[in-house]
Parts: structure tokens; sequence; C-alpha cells
């Protein structure tokens, strides 16, 4: 990529209590193979009471900034009224960036058409079952965002990246608990049109956090429980049975699984699904309950 094609590229990283990973999180970003005078590193404490403030501290080349309203996407959006890229990317702190990942950002924004990035996200551990999760959670994001159904679309600001143009068009993140990237994705979906979000699978990072199972089961059941009280917002459903059973067989198909590791993956499935209605169920009580 010519220097006359760069785009310069703004970074936003909240954080809170993330000692355990931070470290890892800025390494990865302050090692791109994107140039690094053509990209910035914003870090947002939340209020954190562990060694993360601290941790951030060391890297002299990143901004930090604080946020003392509790909540992620108050720390993001403190990010980004300070951010100057034209493109603004955002992770999460216990998330690890691969190195063209920032490559990978500006190559698909070469398209003027798109608007909102979301990348692949790798498990941290490389077992069978957690791979084939992978592979799974990866074929369902493509595709929802092939089907032009804009009810399907969902967000994920752990690996995304967005113009500048879009958060002017449409305002920041809803800074509620969970559930505010969904809502702006949809948002921008409903004012730009389905195909202004892509799905770009060679803009990785591995969630440093998912490196078991029950770790992913357990993002299952909050998942549930967050996209069913963005129900109340806005018109928003997860995939119906069939819709699952043709992400299955494309993936089935595209990855050629042998009988083993498809048996494998639908008993993998079975309870995910499972914990992610009982989500839905406590986040439709909840609503009812007015909590």
């Amino acid at each position: 990529m010519g220097a006359q094609e760069r785009r310069r590229i703004s970074v936003v990283v909240p954080f809170y209590n993330v000692e355990r990973y931070l470290g890892d999180c800025v390494a990865a970003l302050r090692a791109q193979s994107y140039p690094r005078c053509d990209y910035e590193i914003i870090l947002v404490d939340n209020a954190t009471t562990d060694r993360s403030a601290e941790i951030a501290g060391r890297f002299d080349d990143v901004t930090v900034l604080r946020q003392p309203v509790p909540g992620s996407y108050s720390a993001r959006n403190m990010g980004i009224q300070a951010a100057c890229g034209e493109i603004i990317a955002t992770i999460d702190p216990d998330c690890r960036a691969d190195p063209d990942w920032l490559e990978q950002i500006a190559e698909a924004m070469k398209d003027p058409g798109c608007q909102i990035l979301l990348g692949h996200q790798a498990h941290a551990s490389s077992s069978e079952a957690l791979k084939l999760l992978e592979l799974y959670e990866a074929e369902k994001i493509s595709y929802v965002t092939n089907t032009g159904q804009r009810e399907l679309y969902f967000g994920y600001t752990n690996n995304m990246a967005f113009r500048r143009m879009v958060f002017d068009s449409i305002g920041l993140f809803p800074e509620r608990t969970r559930g505010g990237d969904t809502i702006f994705v949809r948002r921008a979906v409903d004012k730009l049109g389905p195909d202004a979000v892509r799905y770009v699978p060679s803009m990785k990072m591995t969630h440093l956090e998912l490196g078991t199972v029950n770790a992913y089961y357990n993002k299952r059941l909050i998942y549930g429980q967050s996209n069913e009280r963005i129900s109340e917002i806005l018109p928003f459903r997860s995939l119906r049975n069939r819709e699952r059973w043709t992400v299955f067989r494309n993936l089935t198909r595209r990855h050629k699984l042998s009988l083993r590791k498809k048996l494998m993956l639908l008993a993998l499935l079975a309870p995910g699904v499972l914990l992610y209605e009982s989500g839905r169920r406590k986040g439709m009580l909840s609503r009812l309950r007015g909590h």
C-alpha cells in the first residue's frame, strides 16, 4: 500500500480491571505491520481499580484518557471524540490483534461503499472443540452480513472498524451496560443500508478470555439476555433454528468436515443454543418486570 493510499487510523481501547491481558493487547497494537506514524492508540481508563492504569502508563507512544462514568461504551465514546483518525478501530483489552490487523482494515476500507467492518474472532485455545465453535461463529456472521435481513445484524466492539462519517451520521454508541454495539450497527444498517456493513475474515484478533468451552457457553448466556433487551429499542432477532441449520451446512461444506467433526460440532452447539435461549428468557422476564 502506497503512502498516498494510507488512511490515518485511531484505535480505541477501553479498559477496566484487565491487568492480566492489557499488556499483551497494547504490545500487539504497537507491533502492527501498518506504519506506526499512520495510526494512534487511545486507551481509556474506565475507573479501573487494579494495576491496569499502571500498565497503560508504561507505553509512551499511546494516549491514556480517564473516563470516570462507568460503562465500556461511555469509555469508547470518550476515545472516539478524542480520536483524529478518518477510520476508527475498536478492540477490547482482553484481545490480541494479529500483526496485519490494521493493514486488513485499511485494505477493506478502499471500497467506498464499506462503512463498518466486523472481523474474525479467534479463540485463545487451539483445542479441536473451540476451533469448531470459532469456525461456526465466523460462518454465522458471514451468513448474517450476506442475507440483507436488517433485523439479524449485530455488532461486537472487540473487533470492529468504522469510518468517522458513520458516527457523524448516526451518533455515538448508546451508553448502556450491554448491546450498544449491536444497536449502533443496526442504526447504521437502517440509515446506510445492509451493504454498508461487511464481515472481513482476514481482519483477525484472538479473544484471550475465551480459552475454554465453558467460557464460550457463558458468553452465549450473556448474549441471549442482552439481545432480548435490545428488542425493546428496535426490531431485532436471533437466528431461527432453520437458519442455524443453514449456517451449519454451509460450514461443513466450506471446510469439508468429516462425519466425526460434524457430530462433534452439533454436540457442542446444542448446549450453546439452550443457554442462549435461557438468557433470552431471563432478559424477557427482566423486561416485563421493568428492570
